[in-house]
């Protein structure tokens, strides 16, 4: 691309910074094309903008307790971004902060594409500045302009009567055109060779009946179910583009040479074939904030991969020796048995034979050893229904701390003695090195020294140990053995924490089959300590996983990210209370649903 657009992009960007929508302009789904395969919208942005400053981080956000670290950030980002724009393109966005005042909606079509270079999707925008359309005119006019005098061409052609400003591609760029204009109180932006999604939506603005995205009955489906109501929502009609990818797939396969597993082979045993769509609504009261994930996946296609989160079902509570100290808490009611049943499929349906023939290697080398093991008598056989894991706060307030919270996962299972047995023999004859045993409350514990994997203490102890019904795994010592001192512990238990039954019915309950909690709390007490003390360490952490050289990027950011500003987490305590999750199945798909009460310190 030419090094002068920059202007025109930053200039159209800046138009779609804030958002109540008019009545006489359509919903987005009313407007966009029948072929748009993924979109993200917020309905009415001005009215997402109040329900945000009124939610707990909003609130959190204009505490008093965070203006030093508030001040400094927003000073730094007018200084270093928003001066520089204006200067160097003589944009200034605190111009257009106010100019929109309707639904933002950001869609991709499909466009005719079928896996080629040409013609690509289409890229839609749509933003509409309600009572401020005379300045959107202006704006547009101030848009063209700078782009003339940067010496770039810039045709004029009408599409069903409306005025759109046409930036042809570059010579041997890909073919894609830019255009934007304005109807009404619209502003419209389209990166398509062609102006067909600017016909559509022109279409139905005047009226028309040509088939649009309220049509396909995918999106009114999710609409329905996940973001009807939502402040924001994005949505992906996966259906229509594995379709394409299967094709592509399928030609590949014919054309390879040899007896390996084909591409498409490998798609359809994964299930993959069978997902329609993705989809994600947040909404936001005075109760507090939700989101609600969706997989679409019906019954009838579901196999492979897809088919595994249907078996998850039965009741997810936390049991009774769940403290209500924890950090955090899932548990997970699937089948062992099941989820054997689903990895076997996919194997055979990717190389038939592979999987019996690999089983058989490993168990050869294992029976040198114990001749009487097998591997889905001793090891599946033994996997029951229940997966319970929980984490404790961090140790210390550090980044490595953050980093290694002490957690342990719980393994349901009809036989946990024969199964620690079996593990015990797999892991020792894999990487060759002893687990030491030791008494704890009248258990053997099993602690395996793991000398190449590293802690913030040195190496590794990875821990074994039956009890109940449950094989309990750890990576801690610590927690193994307050798991083991649960029962005589007197600790609450997590089941009886202050707000978490009514917090579990936002999102389903807690018999859904998948049930998580986190103690907002607690973690963030840990992070805002850490961050006041280690900022910079805490920013090296994350900087340090970019294969890139970003020193001058962790400058920049550590300049404006002043983390010893930050108020001690007493004075912002009351903005953070808990958060809960459930997964359900139902007979369209999948649901994963999140929810954040409001903390009773701010109702």
């Amino acid at each position: 691309m030419n090094p002068k657009r920059p202007y025109l992009l930053c200039a159209l960007a800046s138009l779609a910074f804030a958002f109540p929508a008019t009545a006489a302009v359509p919903s987005a789904e009313q407007l966009l094309p029948e072929d748009t395969i993924a979109v993200l919208s917020a309905p009415d942005l001005s009215h997402l903008g109040n329900i945000t400053k009124g939610s707990a981080m909003g609130r959190l956000w204009n505490d008093d307790a965070l203006a030093p670290f508030r001040e400094k950030l927003l000073k730094k980002l007018d200084e270093d971004v928003l001066q520089k724009l204006k200067q160097e393109a003589g944009i200034d966005l605190e111009e257009y902060a106010g100019l929109l005042q309707g639904q933002v909606t950001l869609a991709v079509t499909l466009n005719g594409w079928t896996g080629g270079e040409s013609p690509v999707p289409g890229v839609l925008l749509i933003a509409d500045t309600g009572s401020k359309a005379d300045q959107l005119r202006t704006k547009l006019t101030e848009v063209r302009d700078k782009i003339r005098e940067s010496g770039e061409t810039l045709r004029t052609e009408e599409v069903r009567g409306t005025e759109f400003s046409l930036l042809q591609p570059p010579a041997g760029g890909p073919p894609v055109a830019i255009r934007f204009g304005q109807a009404g109180s619209l502003l419209l932006v389209s990166l398509n060779a062609n102006p067909s999604d600017l016909d559509q939506v022109l279409a139905r603005l005047g009226g028309g009946s040509s088939p649009c995205l309220a049509d396909e009955a995918a999106f009114r489906q999710d609409q329905g179910m996940v973001f009807r109501d939502a402040l924001a929502f994005g949505w992906v009609h996966t259906a229509p583009l594995i379709e394409i990818l299967m094709q592509k797939l399928a030609e590949e396969s014919a054309n390879q040479e040899g007896f390996g597993p084909k591409p498409d082979m490998i798609v359809k045993a994964l299930g993959l074939t069978g997902l329609q769509t993705l989809a994600i609504g947040t909404t936001s009261d005075a109760t507090g904030e939700k989101a609600h994930l969706f997989m679409g996946v019906p019954e009838s296609q579901r196999s492979g991969l897809l088919a595994i989160p249907a078996a998850v079902q039965g009741d997810a509570s936390p049991p009774a020796f769940i403290s209500a100290e924890v950090a955090g808490f899932t548990r997970t009611r699937l089948s062992g048995a099941k989820l054997w049943e689903s990895i076997e499929g996919i194997a055979n349906g990717i190389m038939p034979g592979a999987l019996d023939f690999g089983i058989a290697q490993f168990e050869s080398g294992i029976k040198e050893s114990n001749p009487d093991f097998n591997l889905r008598r001793d090891i599946i056989g033994n996997l029951g229904d229940d997966l319970v894991s929980w984490q404790n706060a961090p140790r210390e307030n550090t980044v490595e701390g953050l980093g290694a919270q002490p957690s342990i996962t719980l393994l349901g299972s009809p036989n946990p003695s024969r199964l620690l047995d079996s593990l015990k023999t797999v892991v020792t004859t894999a990487i060759q090195l002893p687990f030491e045993d030791r008494e704890f409350l009248g258990r053997k514990i099993y602690d395996l020294t793991i000398p190449f994997a590293q802690g913030p203490d040195g190496p590794m102890t990875l821990s074994l140990c039956a009890s109940g019904s449950y094989l309990a795994i750890g990576m801690d010592k610590g927690l193994m053995e307050e798991y083991l001192r649960s029962a005589d512990s007197g600790a609450k238990p997590l089941a009886a924490r202050a707000g978490l039954t009514q917090a579990a019915e936002a999102v389903g309950g807690m018999r859904t089959g998948l049930f998580g909690y986190q103690n907002d709390s607690m973690l963030m007490r840990a992070v805002i300590e850490t961050l006041r003390t280690e900022g910079n360490d805490f920013l090296n952490l994350f900087a340090g996983e970019i294969p890139v050289d970003t020193s001058e990027a962790r400058a920049v950011i550590g300049d404006w990210l002043d983390f010893s500003l930050l108020p001690s987490y007493d004075r912002v305590a009351k903005y953070f209370d808990l958060t809960v999750f459930s997964g359900q199945a139902g007979s369209a798909g999948y649901s994963l649903k999140f929810f954040t009460p409001m903390p009773s310190g701010l109702r």
